[in-house]
């Protein structure tokens, strides 16, 4: 509801305090569902739960895509940098991962406003390309 909102209704949404900032820790929240399995790129399998598992990374993904497009980068970047970067530095490998999709996914809306954060972003991501789960590694070489 709140992303058909922001999609319906982009200036009003722009005004409301903390819109983005509220929730892209919930979008964060579902892609942090991702499987802990390390073959998961191999084999998803057919489960059930699995399905539920992935179709709930998938609308956390899809949601901050469709909010970052809607709120446009002027508002998304300062909004939604401090908590990708926190998320970046996390312990929980599921809070990196969540990090880089909301990264692809803000990149992908938010090109230009992001121009003059792009140095430290790049090492951030870079350094994780070693990751010690494969998960992580994959979403930061997309």
């Amino acid at each position: 509801l709140m992303i058909t909102f922001a999609e319906g209704k982009p200036a009003v949404a722009r005004k409301v305090p903390n819109f983005v900032e509220t929730l892209l820790p919930v979008m964060c929240s579902m892609v942090e569902c991702v499987e802990e399995d390390d073959e998961w790129d191999e084999n998803l399998g057919d489960e059930e739960d699995k399905d539920d598992i992935l179709d709930n990374v998938r609308f956390g993904e899809e949601a901050m895509a469709r909010l970052f497009v809607a709120i446009g980068g002027n508002r998304s970047v300062p909004a939604s940098l401090p908590i990708i970067s926190a998320k970046l530095q996390s312990a929980k490998w599921q809070d990196r991962y969540a990090a880089l999709r909301a990264l692809d996914n803000l990149v992908g809306s938010a090109e230009k406003a992001l121009k003059e954060h792009l140095a430290v972003l790049v090492v951030s991501v870079v350094g994780l390309l070693r990751d010690g789960k494969p998960q992580v590694a994959w979403a930061a070489s997309s």
